[in-house]
């Protein structure tokens, strides 16, 4: 582990309130940005000795959540044009 990320609890706690208002901020959806950032932080929880070391942990959470936002968005426009068609 890395100085700068001494421990996931720490780090957690220092990054989420931010993911999760960047994610609102992009997306305009803050019920939205709060599951991607959990699932962001879930994931590096379970891939912390590899997520830990790398250079910028922060950046790769960031990218997770942004990337599980759009997924969830896609998939949810999917869902409204099925159930339309329907």
């Amino acid at each position: 582990m890395t100085s700068s990320v001494p421990h996931f609890e720490t780090w957690y706690r220092a990054l989420h309130p931010r993911l999760v208002a960047a994610v609102a901020a992009s997306f305009g959806d803050r019920d939205l940005a709060s599951e991607a950032a959990d699932e962001a932080v879930t994931r590096a929880f379970e891939r912390w000795a590899a997520v830990s070391v790398m250079e910028s942990p922060n950046a790769w959470a960031y990218t997770c959540a942004f990337n599980v936002a759009r997924r969830r968005l896609r998939r949810r426009s999917l869902e409204q044009r099925l159930l339309a068609r329907w």
